[in-house]
């Protein structure tokens, strides 16, 4: 089943109220992709693959999964897959200038931006990948 075209709190809305389940899953978040791992977690579905694409200079995450496989624990916000992989190095990069960008934009919502950019940070900071061998 493919999932697509549409943010991941929909994606979450439409798994809780579907009539059935079937074993795999293609999942295509436009956003909040971070709680469709934690919903699919919270499930005990694990994920096959799971890294970032670029499309139009846009970013997505193409997410697989299966009922059957177990959850392995791997980085809910940037997805398993995507480490060490020079594309989530650009993201990065991109997302923190756009936060950065959005703190001095709109100041009334600085507290916000900054818890982002600093989970953003601490991603990034505590990333297993060896810097040395970015595909």
């Amino acid at each position: 089943v493919v999932i697509a075209g549409m943010g991941g709190l929909e994606m979450i809305n439409i798994l809780e109220n579907a009539p059935c389940t079937f074993d795999n899953y293609i999942f295509l978040p436009h956003t909040k992709s971070h709680e469709l791992r934690v919903y699919l977690k919270s499930r005990d579905i694990g994920i096959d693959k799971d890294f970032l694409i670029k499309e139009s200079g846009k970013f997505y995450n193409l997410i697989t999964c299966r009922i059957s496989n177990k959850w392995n624990n791997a980085r809910l916000y940037i997805g398993e897959d995507n480490v060490g992989l020079k594309v989530f190095l650009e993201y990065y990069a991109k997302r923190k200038a756009q936060i950065l960008s959005l703190i001095e934009i709109e100041p009334t919502n600085k507290l916000r931006f900054e818890s982002e950019l600093a989970e953003l940070e601490e991603i990034y900071n505590e990333s297993i990948w060896d810097r040395k061998n970015i595909i």
